[in-house]
C-alpha cells in the first residue's frame, strides 16, 4: 500500500532531522562511515522528495479535472434549459476549455451578436441568461458563492448601505448616573 502524502512528508522531515544531527554531531570528526550514512540518507531524502512531488502532481491533476468537470457540468445544465441553445453551446465550449477552446468562427459569432445599439443583440452588455450561467459556473468554481447569499439589484446598480469607520470612535468610562459626552458615529 502506498504511503499517504502526509506520511511521506513526516518521513522526509524525520530523516532530514536525523541527517542534520549526524552532520552537526560528527562534523568535527567526520569519518568514512559518517559519509556513507550521509550519502545514503541524502539519496533516500531525494527519493522521498520525488515521491512527494509525484503525489502532489497527481492530486493537483485530480482536483483540476474534478473542478473542470464540475464547471462544465454546471454550464451544460444551464445550456439544457436555455432558450438559445446555439449561444449556450458556445458558453459550454468556453467553460470547458477557456478562450483557446473557441475557434476563430466562434469568436466571429460572439462578436457579431454583440451590438451596443440594439438591446437584444448585446446592448444589455450581458444577457440575463448568460449571467445566470456564469453565476452557476462560479458556484462550481468556489464554495463561497454556493454558501453565500448574493444580493443583486434589478438593474445591477450598486447597493448603498450605511457604514461607519469605528477606528476613529472612542469609548469613555464614566461614573454611574453621569451623562456621556455626545459623540454620534459618522456614516
Amino acid at each position: 500500500m502506498a504511503e499517504t502524502l502526509q506520511a511521506l512528508r513526516e518521513r522526509h522531515a524525520s530523516l532530514a532531522q536525523k541527517t542534520r544531527a549526524l552532520v552537526e554531531d560528527n562534523n568535527e570528526k567526520w569519518e568514512s562511515q559518517h559519509q556513507a550514512q550521509y550519502d545514503a540518507a541524502m539519496a533516500e531524502l531525494d527519493d522521498i522528495k520525488a515521491q512527494i512531488d509525484r503525489t502532489v502532481r497527481l492530486l493537483d491533476k485530480i482536483a483540476d479535472d474534478a473542478l473542470n468537470n464540475q464547471i462544465a457540468e454546471s454550464a451544460e445544465r444551464k445550456a439544457a434549459k436555455s432558450k438559445n441553445p446555439a449561444a449556450m453551446d458556445l458558453f459550454v465550449k468556453w467553460a470547458r476549455g477557456g478562450d483557446k477552446a473557441l475557434t476563430a468562427e466562434d469568436w466571429v459569432t460572439i462578436r457579431n451578436t454583440m451590438s451596443t445599439t440594439t438591446d437584444s443583440e448585446g446592448g444589455y452588455t450581458v444577457p440575463t441568461e448568460v449571467v445566470g450561467s456564469v453565476i452557476e459556473v462560479l458556484k462550481a468554481f468556489g464554495g463561497m458563492r454556493e454558501a453565500a447569499t448574493v444580493i443583486q439589484t434589478n438593474n445591477g446598480n450598486p447597493w448603498n448601505y450605511p457604514t461607519s469607520d469605528g477606528t476613529s470612535e472612542t469609548g469613555e468610562l464614566i461614573a454611574e448616573n453621569t451623562t456621556a459626552t455626545a459623540a454620534d458615529p459618522s456614516f
